[in-house]
């Protein structure tokens, strides 16, 4: 039975995830693009959702919780909550970009594998060849892995591109309806006398 304090290591490496400096859905804008909604609700997250997610996406973390829970109580309790907000911004993913989400947990598994295939490695005595072949698996998981945060990244790249797309956008439908009032000022100007004759005259024009 692996101890409360490996079990706590081992399950406190899911909070150190790349997609926490690239993710897309964490550094979501107040006018983001339309592949981006930025009107959904705010996800709650309590304990049962975290479980929740964990039984359904990653079993062996879910067992693992289970154990930590009789083992060290406080332990637990305390990644619970430092658990909440990762747990929250996997779901926002999810419902805002499935193909990233689904990128992202299969990084969360095969960095998890490596962890404890590196635990392996380093606390087991291993024979000569298992210890050739646990090499060669560990290399091919942080193989695995570097192709997956490649895609992570690119896709942070690709949604910054669609917002200053969409800025650009912006910026030259403004410009143009800037020169546009410069084209017709004697009009603008002559409605905005008009309009000051009225006895309830409009505050912007």
């Amino acid at each position: 039975m692996i101890s409360a304090g490996s079990l706590a290591i081992a399950l406190g490496f899911v909070l150190t995830r790349v997609f926490a400096d690239t993710d897309p859905a964490r550094s979501q804008p107040a006018s983001a693009p339309a592949t981006h909604p930025a009107s959904l609700p705010r996800i709650v997250v309590n304990d049962d959702v975290v479980l929740n997610f964990f039984q359904k996406y990653e079993p062996d973390v879910y067992k693992q919780m289970m154990v930590l829970k009789d083992k060290d109580k406080a332990k637990y309790e305390t990644l619970m909550k430092d658990f909440y907000k990762e747990v929250g911004h996997l779901l926002d993913l999810q419902r805002r970009n499935v193909p990233l989400f689904e990128i992202t947990m299969e990084d969360r598994r095969v960095g998890f594998d490596s962890l404890q295939l590196a635990r392996h490695i380093r606390d087991d005595k291993l024979s000569p060849q298992e210890l050739d072949k646990a090499n060669k698996d560990l290399q091919a998981l942080l193989d695995k892995q570097f192709d997956l945060r490649q895609k992570i990244r690119q896709a942070a790249l690709d949604d910054q591109k669609a917002r200053i797309e969409d800025l650009q956008k912006a910026y030259e439908s403004v410009l143009e309806q800037f020169a546009q009032r410069e084209k017709t000022k004697d009009d603008l100007i002559k409605q905005r006398m008009d309009d000051l004759m009225q006895k309830n005259p409009k505050v912007e024009w």
